[in-house]
Order: structure tokens, then C-alpha cells, then sequence
């Protein structure tokens, strides 16, 4: 144990490397070769569960004869794409046992499986048509290619894509403005909302040199009358009213705060009704709270003024059944929050 000290190793820091790819079969091996040479150069990589393409400088876009059967490894490649275009993003395909021509064309298993996917979605052409559109411009990018049939292992081939990422990042700018402007405050409930919806929008809305503040900025311990001091503190604040809202009291505490903030005039509130219906789960999760709570009926009445209040300002809706994605959904909130905020600057 003494000892252990002296295998502790540099935390990487500078620009973050994204990793695209799909398959067990590819993580187990490849995939997880890769990513150990890379941190054990000191390279930031983006792994895992939490991975985010909007806090990336490289993306490393594995193309697999299997990986067109991922949906997620599509969708990514979309999103990759867009932020290569804005210049926001500098991209490497890696070209992994098959042949670059294949993926352009659409050729072999690589575009047979494609070609299922895009055929299952027949009734929604324009989500394949993105995907076809990121394959082909990701693909005019100077590349790194590993045939079928070679004679490099795959450790010389991830010694390669290595010594190309380090060479690039001198080229990568880290520098990001500090978020500056009025506080943007997200009330909202629920862990699969945090660890989906809210992590994106959070992400984007820090992606936009916006201002914001969710609970887990919050120092760990601290109580409901801090985060009411956050709210204070703000100008603007995003209510999710999702399906599991009204079940916490601490989130109705907030919704009254934000309620009472924005009859004096001090805030300005969007509410963004997530994949909800008002008269299902949210009312009757609101009923039982209230029974809960009917010793405070001071405090009840503040809810329910509250729900009656926010719920009437002119907000964004994302329906259960929608076309459109989450993604698109948090684009167009950090569009609209953008906007207010050009307005606020020149009142």
C-alpha cells in the first residue's frame, strides 16, 4: 500500500475525443485497446454512458460493416456532422476491416444493413436522409483505414490513429467563453429526466455560452433554501412539467418560488411541457401530495396557485407521440432562450 502513490497517473486534460462507434464485439477489443492508448498518452477521452459530442474538439467515427445497425450510432453521426459544419468539431473516420468505397456506396454488409434500417424507416425519409448525408460527408474527411484482409495488427493501427490525434490537438482551440448574462434556472423532477433530457439540455444550453444553473451545481448537503436563493438570483427559469412533476414537494417549494418571483416582475419564466398530459398521472400524483400535505394548507395553496399560474405563460410543448427528436426539441429551447436573452441585452 505505501507504495500505491507512485502508479497514480496525470489526469488528461485539454481537448475532449469522442469516440463513435457500435458493437459489443468492437468495445470488448478494439474499442477498449483504443481508448486505454489513448488516455495512456494523456488524451482526454469522452467513454461511456456519459459521453457528450457537444463537449468534444475530435471525433473518431468508427465505421463497421455492423455499425449501421445501431440507431444511436446513427443519430451521433448526424449530430457529429452538424457540429463539424458549424466548425465547432474536427473528425477522423476510422475505417475499421472494411473498405472506404463500401461506406461511401453504400456497398456490402455495411450498406445492406444501412438499407434495412433506412427501408424500416421508409415512413420517416428525412431522418434516413440524414443519416446518408453524415456518412457521405463525414467520409470526404482525410481518414485512417484498417482492411479486411492485412497484415497490421491492431495494436499498430491504434499506434497510428494515436500519433494522428496527438498531432492534431496543437490545432485544437480549448478556450471557451465563460457563460456570462443572466442566470437561467431548470426546476424540474426525476432521475431519468436528469440522467436523458435534462443532462442534453444542460449540455447544449453550456455549449451556448449560456448562463445556467440546475441543482447539481449545488454543493452536495446543501438545503431547498439555497436553490430558493439560486432562483433569486436568476432571470429566467425553464419549469419541466413532465409525468412525475407534482410527486415532489421540493419541486412545487420551487414552482412557488418562481411563481411568486415572477408576480413582481424579477423573472422571466418559460414553462416546457415534456411529454405530458395534464389530466393523467401529473394530477392525480398532485392529489396525493396535496392529501399528504393538508397540516400546511398555506403551503398547498401556494402549489396550486402556482400550477395554476406557470402552466398559462406561453411555453414549448414535446408531445408523447412527436416527430420530433429530444434533440431537436432541446435545439429549438436554446434557440428561443438565445433570443430572449439578444432581447434582454438591448431593452
Amino acid at each position: 500500500m505505501a507504495g500505491a502513490s507512485s502508479d497514480v497517473s496525470l489526469i488528461p486534460t485539454g481537448p475532449h475525443v469522442f469516440i463513435n462507434f457500435w458493437g459489443k464485439e468492437l468495445r470488448n477489443v478494439f474499442i477498449c485497446f483504443l481508448v486505454t492508448a489513448l488516455k495512456d498518452e494523456n488524451i482526454n477521452v469522452i467513454d461511456g454512458p456519459e459521453k457528450r459530442i457537444g463537449e468534444s474538439n475530435i471525433a473518431l467515427v468508427i465505421f463497421y460493416p455492423q455499425s449501421p445497425l445501431s440507431y444511436m450510432w446513427l443519430d451521433e453521426l448526424v449530430e457529429i456532422m452538424e457540429r463539424m459544419n458549424q466548425g465547432k468539431l474536427t473528425v477522423i473516420p476510422i475505417f475499421y476491416k472494411i473498405d472506404p468505397p463500401s461506406v461511401k456506396r453504400l456497398l456490402g454488409e455495411f450498406g445492406y444493413n444501412f438499407k434495412e434500417r433506412r427501408y424500416l424507416h421508409r415512413h420517416q425519409p428525412e431522418r434516413p436522409q440524414k443519416w446518408e448525408e453524415a456518412i457521405v460527408s463525414i467520409c470526404q474527411n482525410p481518414g485512417l483505414t484498417v482492411p479486411i484482409m492485412s497484415d497490421e495488427t491492431d495494436e499498430d493501427f491504434i499506434r497510428i490513429i494515436v500519433k494522428k490525434v496527438r498531432e492534431m490537438l496543437p490545432n485544437i482551440s480549448t478556450s471557451k467563453p465563460s457563460p456570462r448574462g443572466p442566470q437561467v434556472f431548470i426546476n424540474f423532477r426525476g432521475i431519468e429526466l436528469r440522467r436523458n433530457f435534462i443532462s442534453f439540455l444542460h449540455a447544449a444550453l453550456v455549449n451556448a455560452s449560456i448562463n445556467v444553473f440546475i441543482d447539481e451545481d449545488e454543493l452536495l448537503g446543501s438545503d431547498l433554501v439555497n436553490l430558493l436563493k439560486r432562483i433569486e438570483e436568476s432571470e429566467i427559469a425553464l419549469v419541466i412539467f413532465s409525468k412525475d412533476y407534482t410527486s415532489s414537494n421540493w419541486c412545487l417549494d420551487e414552482l412557488a418560488k418562481i411563481k411568486e418571483r415572477k408576480d413582481q416582475g424579477r423573472l422571466i419564466v418559460i414553462p416546457i411541457f415534456y411529454k405530458l398530459e395534464l389530466n393523467g398521472k401529473f394530477g392525480d400524483r398532485f392529489r396525493d401530495m396535496n392529501r399528504n400535505h393538508k397540516h400546511e394548507p398555506e403551503k398547498t395553496q401556494k402549489w396550486k396557485d402556482a400550477l395554476k399560474s406557470i402552466p398559462h405563460i406561453n411555453g414549448m410543448v414535446l408531445p408523447e407521440q412527436s416527430n420530433m427528436t429530444d434533440r431537436d426539441f432541446i435545439n429549438s429551447m436554446v434557440d428561443k432562450i438565445q433570443m430572449l436573452l439578444q432581447h434582454m441585452a438591448g431593452s
